[in-house]
């Protein structure tokens, strides 16, 4: 069993705002909207939703097939991807820019976000899935482009693939049908809480509905935790503590948890149970990469089968 990814790889700017944001868009203030704010302590970074995933699974050593663009000021990040031990054959290089995100956080870990799409953009070239890839093997279809995620979904699922759709940002893009079409060829969803909501709301059903829809849905809640659905059955695991530095990108660190022990064939809670240690080590550091999993976490890992 291989692991597939797709999604966004991108050059990530983050900052913090000293305040609160639901302060600034408050009663008369959004009949006319013109809101700025002061971001500091700013850093730029290799990031991206799969990118992250993909740093994530190389702290375990397990390795996957990268599918996703990259433009041509990416060199440099092809070396991060091959150093966490990912298969690059089939990323590719356009003319154009990476991708690239600005992201504020502020004192409620409330986020704004700005991204610009770059290669991954409206003229992004039409998906193909790799010949090697086969039935049974995991395919993370995370935000990137609308079309382009459309399509690997469609094409994975026709190959046998284990598809875990991940909407993330780019939820908003799609219409209910085409959401509803999306969760039809999906063995798993992964959201978070606001996400889950945004998900029944576009596609216009209901959470008995989704569930009879989805085998697997995972509903991650930050320091509350993580639920999840397995055929309408509920299961909870608390978040793992942590000293909070910056959430982002934990979510993915969360996903590359839960895939690995997946690959490794570990029961689905003790999947989950690594996805909450990758995630409380991500939200411990200022960055969506280079975090490291703590001395503590490290015998629960190897007695899970990981080698770190």
């Amino acid at each position: 069993m291989n692991i597939y990814l797709i999604g966004s790889l991108a050059f990530d700017e983050i900052g913090h705002y000293n305040g609160h944001f639901i302060k600034l868009f408050e009663g008369e203030r959004l009949k006319n909207l013109s809101v700025s704010f002061v971001v500091e302590n700013t850093m730029r970074f290799f990031g991206g939703c799969m990118g992250n995933v993909a740093y994530s699974l190389g702290l375990l050593h397990v390795p996957a097939v990268l599918c996703s663009l990259l433009g041509q000021d990416g060199h440099f990040y092809l070396d991060v991807l091959k150093s966490s031990g990912m298969n690059i054959k089939n990323l590719k290089i356009l003319l154009g820019n990476t991708a690239h995100a600005m992201i504020a956080t502020d004192l409620s870990e409330n986020q704004i976000a700005q991204f610009a799409p770059g290669v991954i953009g409206s003229d992004a070239p039409e998906f193909v899935l790799p010949p090697a890839a086969k039935s049974g093997d995991i395919f993370l279809v995370g935000p990137e482009n609308r079309d382009r995620m459309f399509s690997a979904v469609k094409q994975g699922a026709e190959r046998g693939m284990k598809v875990f759709f991940d909407p993330g940002q780019m939820m908003h893009t799609f219409t209910g049908k085409e959401i509803l079409q999306m969760l039809e060829f999906s063995e798993a969803v992964f959201v978070n809480d606001y996400e889950f909501n945004l998900l029944l709301d576009i596609s216009g059903i209901t959470q008995k509905e989704l569930f009879e829809r989805v085998p697997l849905v995972f509903v991650t809640r930050g320091d509350k935790g993580v639920n999840w659905y397995e055929k309408g059955m509920e299961k909870f695991l608390p978040a793992v503590p942590a000293q909070l530095q910056d959430p982002t990108g934990a979510g993915d660190a969360f996903r590359a948890g839960v895939l690995a022990g997946i690959k490794n064939g570990l029961p689905l809670e003790d999947s989950v149970r690594v996805g909450t240690i990758l995630g409380a080590a991500c939200v411990e550091y200022n960055k969506t990469q280079g975090h490291k999993i703590t001395e503590s976490q490290i015998p629960v890992l190897r007695k899970l089968g990981f080698e770190v």
